[in-house]
């Protein structure tokens, strides 16, 4: 039994949108319990270390939103069924308020309490040796072990698609629902895989032949963790009994679909029984989906190989530089976006003896599966009880019974890191310290971030590690300066009051500088996509033209009234093909940010202890001007439009009166100042 209001929803009183009830019910209840040990031992010129952790994460989220009933109202019960369909110039007939005081429903549904449990446990040790081969050499070796185990449902009631599975619904088809556990009807197995051979060998070298100089190398193994549980629901829980009973006013009748105070009837059994159907879906006569396909491969934990090669010189006594080489490889992070199970590529259509870049195929391939042009052909529907008005396309998908198939833990990402970074190190002397840094450095990769996000795909025929280019938080030059300054009085303040209030005084900043964020290759507009059901489909580089009619780091130009991007350096895709260019191009960037942020100070001494201290800081203080955003980035095609006042209103590449939200999207030059006592 559940406590609570019901949701009420659908009620208009003069206008405005009136609901009760609420819009979350739910416990949710995460544990963490984590335990942490290590050791070390020292040994003549060996320094051993030894560890491990193990952590075990569990997720309880009850949802009671369904067992509390909903309720929806609609101005049609208090209407009049033969207005349906008619034009009453403007006029309305029936109130869903009305509705609601007579207690005439809508629709409605009951449900009852969802409550998942999830769980996973990880586990890793580890050995190290730091080892002094000679007063010069150091050398550093180990290795560490980590043992992940993928989330699962502690009853295992998880629900995927699996490509392999005869669907009974769908005349035979491959392409069904698959049931996690043990049992009649359930695959007796289990959807998450574990990957027991995560060894992590580490590496380094240190040698200085000099007093002033050291050089190092190291190189090693290292596995992602995966994220923490965090809100998983029931939604991939299809047949395990959490239910839903739907009443719904037949359509255009104008019938109540019952009365609010009866409730919404249902018996125990459609709330509570399992259905372990294959066939689950398709819905006769619909398209559905099921929850996503876990990929063969999961259960592998993310995996780099980093390496780094650099050296440390002593310039003075007190200043260093650094210079090094970092790489990282990485292999298996999680990219779903390249898995594209029921895209409809032009190997499968061949079978057919349909092409895309034939433009009478093209056509029919968006014509609807009852179109006598498309029987013509001889092509007739997949199955007795596949929607007629679905087009021919979606009929000749690998899967036509569901109009999408998710992907989940499909560690097939690649990404490749190469950077040079120089470090410059005063430390203080004569009032100075300074640090500078550099980084030139290049991101590639078939996966945006560690956890599936994949770059976009256009063609699913084509092999992952085709798909290889800049990631969108490639950012090639990095350069950032810190310093702090005690400034000096020049001799005019060495005693006395003078020396109070004109000495001591500092003065630090902080200077960042980096290249421009990646702005994304244009997509084509040839259709392809609405045939073969592609993710993405991009825009041709045409090299002979340039990326930018204006730089975006030149403000000498109206950006109310000038184009920025180039619309001829891309050309669309002949009909029924797809572009040849990646998703990023290096050259191709937002506008730099820089950011620089400086300050003064002094601290005054008070009696007793106490201090007084008084700061003055300043924000963007060259006061730079920065351009916002790029509006329609996407479409290279976008003919230019003008508003009245001349400005850019639509085109490819603009800016426009976005100008005016500047200065939210970087601050103008502003300034702070802080007093502080402690005592």
């Amino acid at each position: 039994m559940v406590g609570g209001f019901p949701i009420i929803s659908g009620l208009y009183i003069n206008g405005q949108k009136l609901g009760f009830g609420p819009s979350n019910y739910g416990l949710f209840i995460l544990n963490k319990p984590t335990a942490v040990a290590s050791v070390s031992w020292i040994k003549g010129a060996h320094d051993f270390k030894f560890g491990g952790e193990w952590r075990h994460e569990s997720w309880f989220n009850e949802s009671s939103t369904n067992a509390l009933g909903s309720y929806g109202f609609d101005s049609s019960q208090t209407g009049l069924p033969s207005t349906n369909g008619q034009n009453l110039n403007g006029g309305a007939v029936g109130n869903s308020f009305a509705s609601f005081l007579l207690g005439s429903l809508n629709q409605g549904t009951i449900g009852n309490v969802q409550a998942p449990w999830f769980d996973r446990s990880t586990a890793g040790i580890y050995a190290q040796d730091s080892w002094k081969a000679t007063h010069r050499l150091t050398i550093t070796y180990g290795s560490r072990y980590d043992m992940q185990q993928l989330q699962h449902e502690q009853q295992y009631r998880t629900t995927q698609f699996n490509p392999t599975i005869a669907n009974p619904s769908a005349g035979g088809l491959l392409g069904a629902a698959q049931f996690e556990g043990y049992g009649p009807g359930r695959c007796n197995c289990s959807f998450e895989h574990y990957y027991p051979y995560a060894f992590g060998p580490r590496l380094g070298v240190s040698y200085h032949p000099v007093d002033k100089l050291v050089f190092h190398a190291a190189t090693g193994i290292f596995f992602g963790q995966q994220p923490s549980l965090n809100y998983v629901g029931a939604g991939n829980s299809l047949g395990f009994g959490w239910n839903t009973v739907t009443i719904t006013s037949p359509q255009g009748s104008g019938q109540a679909a019952g009365q609010l105070a009866n409730g919404i009837p249902y018996t125990r059994g459609q709330l509570y029984a399992t259905n372990f159907n294959p066939g689950i879906r398709p819905d006769a006569g619909q398209l559905d989906t099921l929850p996503s396909w876990n990929y063969p491969n999961n259960g592998r934990p993310p995996r780099t190989l980093q390496s780094n090669v650099g050296m440390q010189l002593a310039l003075t006594p007190d200043s260093t530089v650094e210079v090094a080489y970092v790489g990282v490889r990485g292999a298996w992070f999680e990219a779903n976006g390249l898995v594209s199970p029921n895209q409809l590529t032009q190997q499968r259509l061949g079978t057919f003896g349909l092409n895309l870049t034939n433009p009478a195929d093209l056509a029919l391939l968006g014509r609807k599966i009852s179109d006598p042009a498309v029987q013509a052909r001889g092509f007739t529907l997949p199955y007795a009880s596949f929607p007629q008005d679905s087009s021919l396309a979606q009929a000749l998908r690998a899967y036509p019974q569901f109009s999408s198939v998710g992907v989940q833990k499909a560690m097939i990402g690649n990404y490749w890191y190469d950077s040079l970074q120089v470090k410059l190190t005063k430390r203080l002397s004569h009032g100075l310290w300074l640090l500078g840094t550099y980084t030139w450095s290049k991101d590639l990769g078939t996966v945006n971030s560690e956890w599936g996000d994949a770059v976009p795909v256009a063609d699913a025929s084509l092999p992952p590690k085709s798909q290889k280019t800049y990631v969108g938080v490639d950012t090639p030059q990095i350069a950032t300066i810190s310093f702090r300054y005690q400034l000096p009085t020049l001799g005019f303040a060495e005693t006395g009051w003078k020396k109070t209030l004109f000495g001591g005084w500092t003065t630090d900043g902080i200077l960042h500088y980096q290249s421009g964020s990646l702005i994304q290759v244009p997509s084509a507009q040839n259709g392809l996509t609405a045939v073969t059901f592609a993710p993405n489909n991009f825009a041709n580089r045409v090299s002979t033209q340039p990326l930018f009619l204006k730089s975006l780091n030149d403000h000498s130009f109206n950006p109310r009234t000038t184009l920025v991007l180039n619309p001829a350096a891309w050309s669309d895709p002949a009909p029924g093909t797809y572009g040849t260019s990646k998703p990023f191009y290096s050259n191709y960037r937002n506008a730099r940010y820089p950011n620089e942020q400086m300050g003064i100070g002094k601290v005054f001494s008070l009696e007793k202890g106490a201090r007084f201290e008084v700061r003055a800081d300043f924000f963007n203080v060259f006061n730079r001007r920065a351009l916002p955003s790029l509006n329609n980035t996407g479409n290279a095609l976008q003919a230019t439009q003008y508003g009245s006042n001349g400005s850019i209103t639509n085109g490819f590449g603009y800016i426009g009166d976005s100008i005016s939200n500047a200065g939210s999207n970087y601050t103008p030059r502003s300034g702070q100042i802080v007093g502080r006592i402690e005592f």
